[in-house]
């Protein structure tokens, strides 16, 4: 099976302006005359604004930072002044300080809808998914029906691995906007990932019929046909991707494995060796080359098994291949990868345990019932051992345990969560819940 986890992305920014922003030298900053007339005769922080506005739509952001600055100072809490300076800030990367005048923003005015769904873009430009989340939903409480509040809270979901709860968010979505391709493009990437590819791959139908000239909807279609076995379809809709976007190396790679998968290895190789320029460290790339050199009888099949194996040790299909591979040459190698896979065909069966384990646990914790809960979730931690989902187990556990009223245990718990996986910011947060909790400095 192909993963589809990491296709959505949440968006760099979606600034509350509507106009095209880009990087421009300031000069000097001076509006239009009609601009300076008004100023004139209504001195104040509206005209600051409508200037700062302005100069955003001219590409001059130095000046429009000035104006909206200048908004604020005259007025400390307008919401839009303050909630354009963070879109602003937020497009020049500096997403702390975009943070903190959306904060103030939806502070200043707790109605303000675009400042949520900005706010709530920054966070989750940080990692931040959870915190994301609930800025999002605020937004949406305000707004139900806001296409780019769904678009954004779907996303945020996805990134947490909440595909059920993420896939109704991007129906609602696409059924506001039937004729948006990018929404149906994201309800069938969601739908993909739950492995509901009939369903995916109605909706990138859809969006490459919305917008024919588009790689990522013929590329996405493509990738839903190589799971289905259709094999020539796939090619077809690969081969489009790639006339459109020929930069893209997961498309060159999808492309041959589907001749691979046909019966073509000859058809296959140049496909592989190309998007290995594109993406030298692609463990499958590596895989599926190396096997299509051995149908072709090349030995330097070998050599890209092998390094599919360094790269990732743990992938128990290249290890597998590479086992198969050292047997057909008598290789006394064969009996080490044999003993490998072997481990990680367990280490797998203990995840999937672990992983159900823990889903029973969250639906008790959904009805409150925090002892059945946090009694699943460490049974799964130990069913788990050291196997790839204990940084996420852990994760839940800690989670489970705050909401439960026990900081003090949900403490140590994301510390060591946090300990496997330093980037997870949302850990971070929860920690940070959980010590200041013990600390008295919050209250349920």
């Amino acid at each position: 099976m192909i993963g589809w986890g990491n296709v959505a992305a949440i968006p760099v920014a979606i600034v509350l302006l509507t106009v095209s922003l880009s990087a421009q030298e300031p000069g000097k900053c001076d509006p239009s005359p009609e601009l300076r007339a008004a100023a004139a005769r209504q001195p104040g922080p509206a005209s600051q604004l409508e200037i700062g506005l302005w100069f955003a739509g001219k590409g001059n952001l130095p000046c429009a930072v000035a104006a909206f600055r200048s908004a604020i100072r005259l007025k400390p809490d307008s919401a839009e002044a303050l909630g354009n300076l963070g879109a602003l800030y937020d497009r020049q990367g500096r997403s702390l300080e975009a943070e903190q005048f959306l904060r103030r923003a939806v502070q200043a005015d707790p109605n303000y809808v675009a400042g949520y769904l900005s706010l709530g873009i920054v966070l989750a430009g940080q990692a931040r998914f959870a915190e994301a989340e609930q800025a999002l939903r605020k937004g949406l409480a305000l707004q139900p029906g806001h296409p780019a509040l769904l678009t954004a809270l779907g996303m945020s979901l996805m990134r947490q691995r909440q595909v059920d709860a993420a896939i109704p968010v991007f129906e609602q979505a696409a059924a506001i906007q039937p004729g948006s391709a990018q929404s149906h493009m994201n309800l069938g990437i969601a739908l993909a990932d739950a492995t509901r590819r009939v369903e995916a791959l109605a909706r990138f139908e859809t969006a490459v019929r919305l917008e024919p000239n588009s790689a990522p909807g013929h590329y996405n279609r493509g990738r839903v046909l190589l799971e289905l076995k259709r094999y020539e379809e796939a090619k077809a809709a690969l081969e489009r991707a790639h006339q459109l976007d020929p930069s893209r190396g997961p498309t060159r790679r999808l492309l041959g494995m589907a001749y691979a998968y046909s019966g073509d290895p000859a058809r296959a190789i140049p496909h592989l060796r190309a998007s290995l320029q594109l993406e030298p460290e692609n463990v499958a790339a590596h895989l599926e080359l190396g096997k299509a050199l051995l149908k072709e009888g090349r030995q330097d099949g070998l050599d890209h098994l092998k390094k599919a194996v360094e790269l990732d040790s743990r992938d128990s299909a290249a290890v597998f291949a590479l086992m198969r591979a050292m047997l057909a040459r008598d290789s006394p190698e064969a009996a080490e990868y044999g003993k490998q896979f072997r481990e990680l065909k367990e280490e797998e069966l203990a995840t999937t345990r672990a992983r159900v384990l823990s889903n029973f646990a969250l639906g008790s914790a959904k009805d409150n019932d925090w002892a059945l809960a946090i009694s699943r979730l460490r049974e799964a931690v130990q069913v788990c051992g050291q196997c790839r989902a204990r940084a996420d187990l852990l994760k839940n556990l800690g989670l489970v345990l705050l909401q439960s009223g026990d900081p003090a245990q949900a403490r140590n718990e994301l510390r060591s969560a946090l300990d496997l996986n330093p980037q997870d910011r949302d850990v971070e947060y929860a920690l940070s819940l959980a010590v200041r909790s013990s600390a008295g400095g919050v209250r349920k």
